[in-house]
């Protein structure tokens, strides 16, 4: 079995199970980014049926580089069969090992502990709760593990408003140096957040998908080095 091969088994499982979550567009869209941008380490924090973790290692091992590390207890898993034998299998199947590591454990979600040994990030998709608190400790948690840029996915991101605004509000004031006292508390040294701040410039992205459910859309956050910046 080649390359093309293993691809469309891929591809026809998140077409299978992609509408549980309204997921499988998405996953074809990081799909794409990840064989664009060649990053080295991926991050998805909630794993589901894993059409966007296995899409991503895909392209990973098509890339010759990089891997997906996915985070999920299983708590919210709706089926009857064991979800650590469905997702191990469809690895294994998928010819993933090597791309992908899922870790069973839920996630402190203002800490992040569970990923403290990750030390370079280019793409975090947050797909567990969007609470606009989140978005902060996320952010916190991102921003020293950036290497030159990076992508930050928020599921809801563009339709949730407490998390629209707390994203416009904190983007905005980082992108003028000026830092929110609320992302102090997730550092132990105020100077190493306000060196990251000067580092990095901020953008943000809104995809409205074309559904009537509660996952409806998506915010792209991009942090990449300062070029060019005007006051």
């Amino acid at each position: 079995m080649d390359k093309h091969d293993d691809f469309m088994k891929v591809c026809q499982f998140v077409r299978n199970v992609g509408h549980i979550y309204e997921s499988g567009d998405f996953a074809f869209y990081l799909y794409g980014l990840v064989k664009m941008i060649k990053p080295s380490m991926i991050v998805e924090l909630g794993t589901g049926y894993g059409a966007t973790a296995f899409l991503a290692a895909q392209a990973c091992k098509e890339n010759g580089r990089g891997r997906v590390v996915t985070v999920d207890d299983g708590s919210q898993w709706p089926e009857k069969f064991p979800y650590d034998g469905f997702l191990n299998e469809k690895i294994k199947a998928f010819k993933l090992e090597k791309t992908l590591e899922w870790r069973k454990t839920a996630v402190d979600m203002l800490t992040l502990k569970e990923l403290q040994d990750i030390q370079e990030v280019s793409v975090l998709f947050n797909d567990i709760n969007c609470h606009p608190e989140y978005f902060l400790s996320i952010l916190s948690w991102l921003l020293p593990r950036v290497k030159k840029e990076a992508y930050f996915f928020i599921d809801r991101g563009a339709t949730f408003w407490a998390n629209y605004c707390i994203v416009e509000l904190t983007l905005d004031k980082l992108n003028h140096g000026k830092i929110p006292a609320s992302l102090y508390k997730f550092y132990d040294k105020p100077e190493e957040l306000e060196a990251l701040v000067r580092k990095y410039k901020f953008s943000v992205q809104y995809v409205k998908k074309s559904v009537s459910n509660d996952q409806d859309s998506f915010a792209l956050v991009k942090i990449e080095e300062v070029d060019v910046r005007i006051a």
